[in-house]
């Protein structure tokens, strides 16, 4: 009986030792992380980072945490960008205010103008990030994304205090751009307020699949 149980209890082992000796077990947990490699290699940066983001936080990603952050540079041409789209709507909106605004007013042209940028700057940057969840337009076509820890969608009061009035302050001030540069996550001075970090997302995408994070 003691011999019959031993055997029972030592049987399956040389099944196993087979499998590992072959590969079957290493083969099919590659073939696993080979199939989940293709399905993220269909999704767009913005929905792989939706689907993996949890792995922001892991160790593995800290340490490379000056290549996941977007910085100065390609933030720099994104804001760029938007301003562009920000000066066209300015344009139309001024079109609209000189139809009506009386002749009396024209003096105040300049403070005008300086309120309708103002105004504009803060409506499009607050609802662009809301509406894309952490992207503007410039930000889209550069691949950026703006990130919460505890928002997968970014409220409206988040994009409002990190976007409208972040990019009402940096348009008056802009040296404070300087901080992306300074800080280790490349985080701006609004970014310490709202608890935010900017993305790149090819970044992300690079770590996820080399580093299968």
């Amino acid at each position: 009986m003691a011999k019959e149980r031993d055997d029972k209890l030592q049987g399956p082992l040389p099944q196993l030792n087979d499998q590992l000796y072959h590969g079957r077990l290493e083969g099919e947990a590659e073939a696993v992380r080979h199939d989940k490699q293709k399905k993220a290699q269909k999704l767009s940066g913005q929905d792989l980072l939706m689907s993996y983001r949890r792995h922001v936080d892991r160790n593995l990603v800290n340490g490379f945490s000056r290549k996941l952050y977007a910085g100065f540079w390609i933030r720099l041409w994104a804001f760029l960008v938007d301003l562009i789209f920000v000066g066209a709507l300015q344009a139309i909106l001024l079109a609209c205010v000189l139809t009506f605004l009386p002749d009396a007013y024209l003096v105040q042209w300049p403070l005008v103008k300086y309120l309708a940028w103002q105004l504009v700057l803060v409506v499009y940057f607050s609802l662009a990030s809301y509406l894309l969840n952490g992207q503007t337009l410039g930000k889209a076509l550069f691949k950026l994304q703006v990130v919460k820890a505890d928002q997968y969608r970014l409220n409206f009061g988040t994009c409002f205090v990190r976007e409208g009035l972040g990019k009402l302050i940096l348009s008056n001030l802009p040296i404070l751009g300087l901080f992306v540069v300074v800080t280790p996550k490349r985080q701006n001075f609004m970014d310490f307020f709202t608890d935010t970090n900017v993305v790149a997302l090819d970044q992300f995408r690079f770590l996820y699949e080399e580093n299968r994070i």
